[in-house]
């Protein structure tokens, strides 16, 4: 049986963009959200592959959309008018990555770079020029490349991973666990997953490093905080989210020299950041946050609330016309018909 095609596509072709475009109007504030810009079919691709947003191919599409469709602003751009008032161009949109993964500046920074646009980058401070792995890329790495049929494994016991199907399960169970476990626990098991699994984890360098952010930033790519190792900041002690905070601005504007003033939520659900993570950020002096609760917003609510602007979570399963339909606000419209 012929599969249908994806709602949002269905409304692209009718025509539904436009529409939706027309009654968003020019006064409201778009945020992309980016991780990885890679090619997952790529017999050297290693890591989680759910973490990449667009091909190469499919993010210098997009920028040739983004270019002609929208005014592409930098962050103190967004800073000015929320501080000062300074008014927003029509049709506003910013453009954002979370981690600082190296494919971003292998593949993402000369696209934004030959187009003109100015992008920011949420790093994860201790990761950057290490050859050490976040935990998430540990996990798919193992079950991807183990040759175990079965195995006993810590939080999930007896499991089967005779298909791509079932070891896809397992790395997406697993995650879930681990991303809600302390620190502590999480390393524990991190320690034992991939022996268990007859995997050695190579050594390879998947985030840039500080010379490279230099680059960057002197290229109209800001560089802010995404903490310093991506703890869940509503299950750390108050004493390390300050720490989190604080060490990651720290660090930033040590090795950048420019002011770190904005920041991404970890996660970036609604479970994932609270009112006393609201008052440490505030009292960091960060002024502007970032979730990944659908965009886009209306300016003036921008403004009103600084530290919970929502942004557009993409994805390399996205088709063109589902990546227009997710920029246009659908996930918006359709979250505010499920209420």
């Amino acid at each position: 049986m012929k599969k249908s095609p994806p709602l949002s596509n269905l409304l692209y072709q009718m025509g539904a963009a436009r529409l939706l475009d027309w009654a968003w109007g020019s006064n409201r504030l778009t945020v992309l959200a980016y991780h990885r810009i890679n090619n997952v079919n790529d017999p050297d691709f290693v890591g989680l592959s759910a973490n990449v947003s667009a091909s190469p191919e499919q993010f210098a599409q997009q920028m040739d959309y983004v270019a002609r469709t929208f005014n592409v602003i930098d962050l103190a751009v967004l800073r000015d008018y929320v501080l000062n008032g300074k008014p927003l161009p029509p049709r506003p949109l910013l453009i954002t990555f979370d981690d600082g993964y190296l494919d971003n500046y292998e593949y993402a920074y000369p696209v934004l770079k030959a187009r003109g646009l100015p992008a920011v980058i949420f790093l994860i401070t201790r990761m950057i020029g290490l050859d050490s792995w976040p935990w998430w890329d540990q996990v798919a790495y193992s079950f991807d490349r183990t040759t175990c049929t079965e195995a006993l494994l810590p939080a999930l016991g007896e499991t089967r991973l005779t298909t791509p199907d079932e070891r896809r399960a397992a790395v997406k169970t697993l995650s879930r666990q681990l991303k809600i476990m302390s620190d502590e626990d999480r390393h524990a098991i991190m320690q034992q997953l991939p022996a268990l699994l007859g995997v050695e984890i190579p050594t390879k360098r998947l985030f840039f490093d500080w010379d490279q952010a230099r680059e960057m930033t002197a290229n109209g790519i800001a560089c802010q905080s995404h903490t310093t190792s991506h703890p869940i900041l509503t299950r750390i002690p108050e004493s390390d989210l300050i720490c989190q905070l604080a060490d990651s601005r720290v660090k930033l504007e040590a090795e950048l020299g420019r002011p770190v003033y904005a920041f991404a939520y970890p996660n970036g659900t609604p479970s994932d950041y609270n009112q006393a993570v609201l008052d440490l950020l505030r009292k960091a002096e960060y002024s502007l946050a970032f979730t990944l609760t659908p965009g886009p917003r209306r300016s003036r609510h921008i403004r009103r609330e600084p530290l919970l602007i929502p942004r557009v979570y993409l994805s390399h399963r996205d088709s063109f016309s589902t990546f227009v339909m997710k920029v246009i606000g659908l996930p918006v419209l359709a979250e505010r018909l499920h209420r």
